[in-house]
């Protein structure tokens, strides 16, 4: 009897961490969720282990990086995405740290036009957690950390799982000059605590480049960007003539192929493939998918 006790004990502790991690309903928020989140973010962030895996060097700014101020933005329902920078930006936080939802906003036409505003006053971190993040890397953000889980990038729910060593393959084919890296899905979590301990953790090891003076001029339409002769596109739910027409209006004369990432949610594997081939066809360039239908539940079974 008591044996099964204390797998009970264990089973609900483990299901209920796992709640925890991921996005919980406000049920689980009542039942202690922000104290038992804080002290796991406060204990896991600060110990646990960090991999660079790209490191160009960290772009040189006037702050002192053993101590640099960090800002993280919490997903949530009231999030006002404008009011967060303008907090940043007015305020004495050095970096701030961008989940799903400030990071994809940052490719539309008023999001877009805070990417200098950023860069002048500190740095911009992205926690990439998953193929949504895929036009992040043509708006070349200083720092992007990878939630890893058996060699993928992945979302507690969202369909879009990415390989890691993907993401450091097209880095490396832009030239990124953002400093990627890794860390263990389960030691990051979408908490104040684990966000800053984290990423102030990373600053501590990174070093600067050499080249100080670097133009910065982003270019991005919804759910896209473009760097190097490269387009970033992230497929969720639009349809392949309003595609066609945000990659046009990028501009399509110095792009030499198309990296793109869908939202598995809504594509079957077969859907996807099929949605590439057209865009492939009416384009003219070398369209390649480069995520998998995967989420942090299914990947080790992958």
């Amino acid at each position: 009897m008591l044996i099964k006790k204390l797998c009970l004990v264990i089973i609900f502790i483990a299901a209920y961490t796992y709640i925890m991690v991921n996005y919980p309903s406000d049920f689980i928020k009542s039942l202690g969720y922000n104290n038992l989140l804080d002290l796991y973010a406060s204990q896991v962030s600060s110990r646990s282990d960090f991999n660079i895996i790209y490191n160009p060097g960290l772009r040189k700014c006037n702050i002192i990086l053993g101590n640099i101020k960090t800002q993280s933005v919490i997903p949530g329902d009231y999030n006002n995405y404008g009011e967060e920078m303008q907090r940043f930006i007015i305020g004495d936080k050095q970096a701030i740290i961008e989940c799903s939802g400030l990071d994809a906003w940052h490719t539309s036409k008023t999001g877009a036009k805070y990417l200098a505003q950023i860069r002048d006053k500190g740095y911009r971190v992205v926690v990439f957690d998953g193929g949504h993040h895929l036009p992040t890397l043509g708006l070349s953000p200083d720092l992007i950390i990878v939630p890893e889980m058996a060699g993928y990038a992945v979302h507690a729910y969202m369909l879009d799982g990415i390989k890691v060593d993907v993401i450091k393959q097209m880095a490396a084919d832009i030239k990124s000059p953002s400093v990627i890296v890794t860390v263990p899905r389960w030691a990051l979590v979408k908490s104040d605590a684990s966000l800053n301990n984290m990423t102030r953790r990373v600053f501590k090891e990174c070093y600067y480049r050499n080249d100080v003076n670097e133009s910065f001029k982003p270019i991005c339409t919804s759910g896209m960007s473009k760097n190097n002769g490269v387009v970033f596109a992230y497929i969720n739910r639009q349809d392949i003539n309003s595609i066609m027409s945000n990659c046009r209006e990028l501009g399509l004369k110095d792009v030499r192929k198309i990296y793109v990432a869908f939202n598995y949610n809504y594509f079957s594997e077969p859907g996807a493939e099929q949605f590439r081939e057209s865009m492939q066809e009416s384009l003219g360039l070398p369209v390649l998918r480069v995520n998998e239908p995967v989420k942090t539940f299914n990947v080790l079974f992958r």
